[in-house]
This record gives structure tokens, C-alpha cells and sequence, in this order.
């Protein structure tokens, strides 16, 4: 069985952990605390180790973090993703006024994917910034001041390609990467949503379409009758195949489909 080593040192200027797998140092006169992986060989190493960080950081509570990744190869699959938001991001999130974290990777920023694309969906408490090197990450959480920069990415076409696809390039800071990508996510979410919604709209009758232009207007069945000259058990008839149809279970469901007519 193997058995981590670590330590704790304490002293006016500064708070450190270290163990075999990383190390985190807090200074006082700045408020930054800097964590570096030193190793990650495996889920077991992940989750033990941010427990560890986790304990350091309750004590300390700091409001500027910096997360050097230069050692950091584990790629973070979605499940642990989850717990890490959970366990770590959200309960610091909610602890800390005005948490700002940082995020240093290598190079080779693919290799860091996971841990990029854990921030750039709708279930992140906050998005991070991310740099290639730490004295400008220190320099963001402490005056939130990012290294120089174009004011806008260039977005090019590359290629055309036989299948009737097209692919695109977007050259940008890294600094600012989750933003655009969370952009771009809610954008082709969007765009799915839209033709998803088309098509089951589609499949409804004319009349059907009418009701449910009435229903998400407030019309109760009775009104609906009234007003287009039906049995009220027709209408009833109608709005049931309506939510079959269109895959909802109440009328606030169907709020969705009113850009359709």
C-alpha cells in the first residue's frame, strides 16, 4: 500500500502544503494561492489530492487562486468533472466573495481539453481564465488585468470539403478562450434546439397549430371552443395529441414553440 508523503509549513509571509502529488502555497501579503500538480496518475490520485487541497483551502479561504497544470496529464472524464464542480468549485464559489481563478496550462493546450471544456458549459458557478505562463495568471487574479491582446478573434475559412462541409479556424488569446467557447456551445445548442423543435412543430395539423397558437396565448379549452366553433371534447382531444406530439407535459412547455407562428 502506498502511503503519500506531505507537510504543512506555517510562518509570517506564507502557508504551504506539499505532498507527493502537488503543492499549494499561500501568501499573505498578496492573498494568492498557487496549487501546482506535481503528478496525477489516475482518478485515485485526483480526488485524494483535491480533498487534501480542499482541507488547506478551508483554512484559508483565499480569494485569488492560481492552478498551475504545466505537470498535469489526467484527462478529467466527465463524472469526476461533476464531482469536482460539487465538491471543490461550488461550495469555494459560494464561501468567497469575488473568487477569481486562474488556470496555467502547457503548450500543447489540447492535452488540457477536459479541463477547458469543464468550464465552458452551463453547470460551471464560474468561468476561470486561462494562461501559458503564471506570472500572468498572478497578475489577472490580483488586478484582474489580462496580458495585451487583439480586441476581437479572426475567424477564417479553412477548407470547403467534398461532403458538403465547411471548417473554420478561430485565432484568439487563450486568456479569453471560455468565453468563446461557451459562446459557441449555447450557439449550436441553439441552433439543435431550433431544428429539433421544427421538426416535431411540424408534424402537427392545422388545426392543431391553431390551438396550440391559442393555448399559448391563455386560452382555456372552453374559450378555444367558443371561439373556434368546436366541441369542448374536441379541443380537449386536440391539446392531448398537441403534448403528444410536441413531447410536452404542461402548457409552459409549449412557450418554446411560439417562434413558429
Amino acid at each position: 500500500m502506498y502511503i503519500c508523503s506531505r507537510y504543512v509549513t506555517f510562518n509570517k509571509l506564507t502557508m504551504e502544503y506539499v505532498d507527493d502529488f502537488f503543492s499549494a502555497t499561500y501568501v499573505k501579503k498578496t492573498g494568492i494561492l498557487t496549487a501546482a500538480w506535481k503528478a496525477c496518475n489516475g482518478a485515485d490520485d485526483f480526488i485524494n489530492s483535491l480533498k487534501r487541497y480542499k482541507v488547506f483551502y478551508d483554512n484559508i479561504k483565499a480569494k485569488k487562486v492560481v492552478w498551475n497544470h504545466k505537470e498535469f496529464f489526467y484527462d478529467i472524464p466527465p463524472a469526476l468533472q461533476q464531482w469536482l464542480q460539487n465538491f471543490l468549485d461550488k461550495p469555494a464559489f459560494l464561501a468567497v466573495s469575488n473568487l477569481q481563478v486562474a488556470h496555467v496550462l502547457r503548450g500543447d493546450v489540447e492535452s488540457h481539453h477536459s479541463l477547458i471544456n469543464m468550464y465552458t458549459d452551463n453547470s460551471s458557478c464560474f468561468v476561470p481564465r486561462f494562461f501559458l505562463n503564471e506570472k500572468d495568471a498572478q497578475i489577472w487574479v490580483d488586478k484582474k488585468i489580462l496580458p495585451k491582446q487583439s480586441e476581437q478573434g479572426e475567424l477564417v475559412l479553412e477548407s470547403i470539403m467534398a461532403n458538403g462541409q465547411a471548417r473554420l479556424s478561430l485565432e484568439l488569446d487563450l486568456s479569453i478562450l471560455p468565453d468563446y467557447m461557451a459562446e459557441f456551445k449555447k450557439f449550436l445548442q441553439s441552433r439543435t434546439f431550433f431544428a429539433e423543435s421544427f421538426s416535431l412543430y411540424q408534424q402537427l395539423g392545422t388545426r392543431e397549430k391553431e390551438i396550440l397558437g391559442l393555448i399559448t396565448h391563455g386560452f382555456t379549452n372552453h374559450e378555444i371552443a367558443n371561439r373556434l366553433y368546436l366541441a369542448f371534447t374536441t379541443v380537449r382531444t386536440h391539446r392531448k395529441n398537441i403534448y403528444k406530439k410536441l413531447r410536452c407535459k404542461c402548457a409552459a412547455d409549449l412557450m418554446k414553440f411560439v417562434v413558429f407562428y
